[in-house]
């Protein structure tokens, strides 16, 4: 007689589930951006929904690196990636990422301030007597020229990222494009010209300004 035991059952082979994720060919968006050294943030804190943010670093900081990470991973990112030098006042860096569909782009936008020897805070990065704010703007822009007469400024004029001459418009009730206000601030009309990057020259100074 046997003493073997005979179980029955049932074999199955092993599913295998793969997972993978899809991404929009129309994102033009960061999933990171940041900059370097790590002793400096940005504000607000980045989220990938916001486009502009300010950074605050002082006089003896020479440089600034800007680094950040799409999205999508076919996305591309260009402008002022890398690593940069700092002028004294504020310094606008633009990232801009271009989706997968290579039509699709997205600006973000970095104004970094550098502190003068003195710890006061100037409009531009070129010369520490030299303010233009805001920056960017949505069409007003003042120009202001510390320790000097008004009238040492010589000539002023605008132009595109082409080297094109931009027009200046008049400010509303005003004659010129130009309009003198109090000590030796000089209000300038930019509400004519599309949203952008600009060079504004001001006498020997070139200052990089955003129409937003």
């Amino acid at each position: 007689m046997s003493n073997a035991v005979i179980i029955r059952g049932s074999w199955e082979p092993a599913k295998v589930i793969a997972e993978f994720t899809v991404f929009d060919v129309n994102d033009a968006s960061l999933a990171d951006l940041y900059v370097l050294p790590n002793t400096l943030t940005l504000s607000p804190a980045f989220k990938s929904t916001v486009l502009e943010y300010t950074v605050d670093v002082p006089y003896n900081l020479a440089e600034i690196g800007i680094f950040a990470t799409t999205n999508n991973p076919k996305a591309t990112v260009s402008g002022d990636i890398g690593w940069h030098q700092l002028q004294i006042g504020l310094n606008v860096f633009v990232v801009t990422v271009t989706a997968e569909d290579s039509v699709t782009t997205k600006d973000y936008i970095i104004n970094v301030t550098k502190q003068d020897s003195v710890n006061t805070i100037v409009g531009t990065g070129y010369a520490p007597t030299l303010r233009v704010y805001p920056n960017p703007t949505d069409g007003q822009l003042i120009v202001e020229i510390a320790g000097q007469a008004r009238n040492d400024v010589q000539n002023i004029e605008i132009y595109d990222v082409m080297g094109r001459k931009a027009p200046l418009s008049p400010p509303e009730g005003g004659n010129s494009p130009l309009s003198f206000g109090e000590g030796s601030g000089v209000r300038l009309n930019l509400a004519n010209l599309p949203n952008g990057i600009y060079f504004l020259k001001i006498n020997n100074n070139t200052i990089k300004i955003i129409k937003q």
